[in-house]
């Protein structure tokens, strides 16, 4: 299939994102479809609930927000390589790139510190191969932002869950209580996978390419560009959304 080709199925109208129209038959035949776990989010919805949920978002994911974070990210960035400076050897997946995407999302959430280790595993697990094991994992871990909502509801604080929370309370039907369940959980898994692979394939590709590498330490104004350039050269994301007929016995 070429690009064309592609964009024209992602993009048809009768092609949706919803599995409302397949319900009965996925759950008899593939019950552990991917995102099954999740909860209703922008990723597995469509126009114009996906532009709605996207809209919501993108209003308590603000600017300052994102730039209040950045000094911190930086922080905990060199605080991973310099562990990995004293240590001498590592698994770089294991003791960096898994590591910081975690430790962000769950500070930019409001998730406490000590909950951070079990927030990890259980989206490590839900992350692999489906299984009891993984669909155990999206449980914990939905069940888990079930009370940490109610929490943020309680006592507001200054993240991202708290800025949702409130987009949902004081806008009555923009955001149920599951789609606020369900983005949290989007932002927790989908966040971490990408950024996970990216920096994984990124520093595969500079060690490939030492060229680039030099010229990214003596010209650090073209890493913008660069972070573009890893996603298009080597994607972090393994497989697109399923799509579903509208209706059936469609053809075009």
């Amino acid at each position: 299939m070429d690009y064309e080709l592609a964009k024209q199925a992602l993009t048809h109208p009768e092609l949706l994102k919803d599995d409302t129209p397949a319900r009965n038959v996925l759950d008899a035949y593939l019950p552990a479809r991917p995102g099954a776990g999740i909860g209703p989010n922008m990723l597995f919805a469509d126009p114009p609930d996906h532009t709605r949920l996207r809209r919501l978002v993108a209003a308590a994911f603000t600017r300052p927000r994102v730039a209040a974070l950045r000094p911190r990210i930086t922080e905990i960035a060199e605080e991973l390589a310099d562990q990995i400076a004293a240590d001498g050897e590592t698994d770089l997946v294991q003791s960096y790139t898994s590591l910081l995407p975690v430790r962000v999302i769950c500070e930019l959430l409001g998730v406490r510190e000590r909950e951070q280790g079990q927030s990890r595993d259980w989206t490590r697990k839900a992350l692999g191969l489906p299984s009891a094991e993984q669909q155990q994992a999206f449980i914990n871990l939905r069940e888990y932002l079930i009370g940490l909502v109610a929490e943020k509801r309680r006592a507001p604080a200054d993240d991202l869950l708290s800025a949702l929370v409130a987009v949902r309370d004081e806008h009555d039907g923009r955001l149920s209580e599951k789609e606020l369940v369900g983005t949290a959980n989007l932002l927790v898994i989908a966040g971490h996978d990408t950024t996970v692979n990216l920096l994984g394939n990124a520093i595969i590709a500079l060690f490939e390419h030492p060229g680039q590498a030099r010229l990214l330490r003596e010209r650090p104004e073209l890493i913008k560009g660069a972070v573009e350039e890893f996603l298009r050269f080597d994607t972090s994301v393994e497989y697109t959304t399923m799509r579903y007929a509208a209706r059936p016995g469609y053809q075009e």
